[in-house]
Formats: structure tokens, C-alpha cells, sequence
């Protein structure tokens, strides 16, 4: 897992392979499993000690290669029990080293946290 804090708010991001959702997950979700598509997963989170608050975020990802060919990941909210995350489905290689970025803007802030990391999926 992958995350930065700023302003306020907590960005939690991971990135996995499809074919590792448990099978009643990716069909909530509307994901197929398929060798070669990845699932990007963010959650956004109002910073409050002790605690961190659940919160609606406007979100834009994509993922570049090694060769700099970049693809935007469409992200979709996912709401279970009050709570809300953002999920997208990517293409990838096994072993191939992607660069995430991430960009949030959270419900009624006027503010953009961007949260940068590379990430390999090494199954398929």
C-alpha cells in the first residue's frame, strides 16, 4: 500500500492483479478477471487523530511504462457500508515496473493532493 498525507487528508492507493480479487469482490465491482488487467484501488481519507473519515474525492490516475506510454485509468466509486473508494482496471506485463500517479481533489476542498509511486505485479 501506498499513501501520502497532505492538507488534511490521507491518499491510500494499491495496485493488484485481477485475478487475485476473491471472485465475489470482482463481481460486485463489475471487474473480470483476466491475465494482464490490474486493479488500482485509492482511498481517500479526512485526517482527523485519532481517527481518519471516509471521504468523497473527485479522482484522475494513470499509469506509465518503462517507454513512457501512459494510460489513464478511469476510476468508479465503491461504496460499502458508508464508506468510499475509487477502483480502475489497467493493462500491464508481469515484471513490468508501472509509475502511478494519482491525483485527488476530496469533497470541498479546493486543493489537489497528488500521490506519485511505481509499482511491478510479478503474477497473472
Amino acid at each position: 500500500m501506498h499513501q501520502r498525507a497532505e492538507g488534511g487528508y490521507l491518499v491510500r492507493s494499491t495496485a493488484i492483479a485481477s485475478q487475485s480479487l476473491p471472485s465475489d469482490v470482482a463481481k460486485a465491482h463489475g471487474v473480470a478477471p483476466a491475465p494482464g488487467v490490474g486493479v488500482l484501488n485509492v482511498s481517500v481519507y479526512r485526517a482527523k487523530r485519532p481517527t481518519y473519515d471516509p471521504v468523497a474525492a473527485e479522482v484522475q490516475a494513470s499509469a506509465t511504462d518503462l517507454t513512457g506510454v501512459r494510460q489513464q485509468i478511469p476510476m468508479k466509486p465503491a461504496r460499502t457500508q458508508g464508506d468510499v473508494s475509487y477502483y480502475g482496471t489497467y493493462r500491464y506485463l508481469p515484471n513490468e515496473p508501472l509509475d502511478f500517479t494519482v491525483t485527488v481533489r476530496p469533497q470541498g476542498s479546493e486543493h489537489d493532493v497528488t500521490l506519485s509511486y511505481q509499482e511491478m505485479l510479478r503474477q497473472d
